[in-house]
């Protein structure tokens, strides 16, 4: 499995899109949020041939061997990013 916490530091685009999130200063967070999912979606999702999860119809999902879902808890546990309901907590 890939390293998570690895890919968030060492990739720049996930690094800005975070950052730009975490200012709260920017008037689109939301479309900040959609597009830092949809980045990380596209480059952790293992069903390349998918525009959006699935997670109903997801082996991957249904095994826990996600790490696309992982992330997604990730980012709400280090950055309280919510990908899902697209917010931040403070």
């Amino acid at each position: 499995m890939i390293d998570l916490e690895k890919f968030i530091s060492n990739d720049i685009k996930t690094q800005e899109l975070i950052s730009s999130i975490l200012k709260h200063n920017n008037e689109n967070i939301m479309m900040k949020i959609k597009e830092l999912n949809n980045y990380l979606f596209k480059e952790l999702c293992l069903k390349e041939y998918l525009d959006e999860c699935e997670p109903e119809y997801c082996s991957f999902r249904l095994s826990n061997t996600c790490p696309y879902v992982v992330i997604i808890k990730l980012m709400y546990s280090k950055y309280k990013i919510n990908l899902i309901k697209e917010t931040v907590s403070n």
